[in-house]
C-alpha cells in the first residue's frame, strides 16, 4: 500500500505539471490571436502608405513639369518668342513603316548585287587580255570584239550572224579577216593547184557559250569568199547549231553522202559556192565510239579530198571526250576563250591535256563581251 500511495503521488505531480504546461499554451495561444487580429489592419495601413506615396510622386513629377513650362513661358516672353504649342510623348514608339522596310530591302539587295557583279568580273580569275593567253604557249591569231546588248549583239543567244554577210564595213568584220589573214598564211594553201587534199582546223572550247560555234562559222564563211573550198562540219552532237548561222543552206543531190553506216549519218548542204556544212542527221550510239573507228577515218579522208580546209565544231571539252579524239585528225586546233566566262584554272587544264594528246599546233582566239556600245566603242579608241 505504502508503494502504491507513493507511486500515486508521482503521477499526481506529473499531472499538475501537465495541467500547467496546458494553461500555458492557452495563455500563448490566446496571445497569438490578439496578434493575427491586429495583422489585416497593419496590411491595409501598408497599402494606404503605398499608394499616398504613389500619388505625391505623381503630383511631384505634374508640378515638375509644369514648372518647366512656366520656365520656358518666361523664356519666350523675355525674347519675344510665341509658344504655340508643346510636344508631347507619344503613347506608341515611332519607327521605319513597312513600305520604308521594303524599299531599304530592294536597295540592299542591288547594292549587293553590284558589288557581287564587281567581285565577278574583276576579282574571278578570267581572261582580261591576249597577252593572258598567250602566257600559256598560244598563238592568239584573233581577237574578236562582241556586244551582247544593243549595238550588233554578236554573242547575242538569239542571234547567229556571219559578220561577213550582215555588216561587212564594221569593225568586227575587220577583225574577222584579220584572222582569216593569219589563218591562210599558216595553212600555206596553194590555189592553184588542181589537186586537194584539206587543212583540218578542229574548234575547241573549256565551256559551252563562250563563241566556239561563232568563231568556226565566221571563220568559214570568211575562207569561202576568198576562194577556198571550205566544209564546216557539226560534230557538236549535244548542242548542234551550225544550221542557225546558216539558215539558207539547202541540201542538193550532189552533196548527198551515200553512207552505209547504221550508227551515224550525215547531211551535207550546200551554203554558196565554196562553202558546205554538214549536221548530224541521227545517231543511235556514243559519239566517242564512232569517231574513233576506222569508218569515220576513212570518211574523212574521203572529204579532204573534195576541200581546202576543213573545220570541225567540236563539243565543249567539259564533260566530253570527243574533242581530244577529233584533234588527233586535225592539223591544227584553235582554242576559243571568252573574256567574262572561261576561267583560267580550267584553261589551264584543259589545254594540258590536250598537250598531253595531240603534238600539233595550238592557237587561240579571244572574245570580248561587252554589255553595251559604249564598251566597245572605248576599246576601240584604246586601240587607235
Amino acid at each position: 500500500l505504502e508503494g502504491l500511495s507513493e507511486e500515486l503521488n508521482k503521477n499526481r505531480n506529473k499531472l499538475n505539471q501537465y495541467l500547467s504546461g496546458i494553461k500555458a499554451y492557452d495563455k500563448s495561444i490566446l496571445e497569438s490571436n490578439k496578434q493575427y487580429r491586429i495583422l489585416p489592419s497593419v496590411l491595409r495601413k501598408f497599402s494606404e502608405l503605398k499608394r499616398n506615396i504613389e500619388l505625391t510622386n505623381e503630383l511631384y513629377s505634374l508640378l515638375q513639369k509644369r514648372y518647366q513650362e512656366t520656365e520656358i513661358q518666361e523664356a519666350g516672353k523675355t525674347n519675344d518668342l510665341n509658344i504655340m504649342n508643346f510636344a508631347e510623348e507619344p503613347k506608341v514608339p515611332t519607327g521605319i513603316s513597312v513600305f520604308s522596310k521594303y524599299v531599304l530591302s530592294i536597295v540592299a539587295a542591288i547594292l549587293i548585287g553590284i558589288f557581287l557583279l564587281f567581285l565577278y568580273y574583276i576579282v574571278m580569275p578570267t581572261f582580261s587580255g591576249v597577252e593572258e593567253v598567250e602566257y600559256f604557249g598560244l598563238k592568239v591569231i584573233g581577237n574578236f570584239k562582241a556586244m551582247k546588248i544593243g549595238g550588233s549583239g554578236l554573242l547575242d543567244e538569239k542571234k547567229y550572224p556571219l559578220i561577213l554577210k550582215v555588216n561587212p564595213n564594221s569593225y568586227e568584220a575587220n577583225s574577222i579577216r584579220y584572222t582569216r589573214f593569219k589563218l591562210e598564211t599558216l595553212l600555206n594553201i596553194d590555189l592553184m593547184s588542181t589537186e586537194r587534199s584539206a587543212k583540218v582546223i578542229s574548234m575547241a572550247s573549256v565551256n559551252k557559250n563562250e563563241g566556239k560555234t561563232f568563231s568556226a562559222s565566221n571563220l568559214a564563211y570568211a575562207l569561202s569568199v576568198t576562194d577556198n573550198k571550205v566544209l564546216i562540219m557539226d560534230v557538236d552532237f549535244s548542242k548542234p547549231e551550225q544550221s542557225k548561222y546558216f539558215p539558207d543552206a539547202v541540201e542538193t543531190p550532189e552533196l548527198e553522202i551515200v553512207n552505209s553506216e547504221t550508227r551515224i549519218n550525215f547531211k551535207r548542204k550546200k551554203v554558196s559556192r565554196n562553202l558546205h556544212i554538214i549536221d548530224t542527221h541521227r545517231i543511235s550510239e556514243n559519239l566517242c565510239d564512232y569517231v574513233e573507228s576506222a569508218v569515220f577515218k576513212s570518211f574523212l579522208e574521203d572529204l579532204k579530198s573534195e576541200y581546202d580546209i576543213i573545220i570541225i565544231d567540236s563539243p565543249p571539252i567539259n564533260g566530253h571526250l570527243e574533242p581530244f579524239l577529233l584533234a588527233q585528225y586535225s592539223d591544227f586546233v584553235i582554242f576559243v576563250t571568252n573574256q567574262r566566262k572561261t576561267i583560267k584554272d580550267d584553261f589551264k587544264r584543259a589545254l594540258k591535256t590536250f598537250r598531253d594528246t595531240y603534238n600539233g599546233p595550238i592557237l587561240g582566239i579571244l572574245n570580248f563581251t561587252y554589255d553595251d556600245l559604249k564598251g566597245a566603242i572605248a576599246e576601240r579608241k584604246d586601240a587607235a
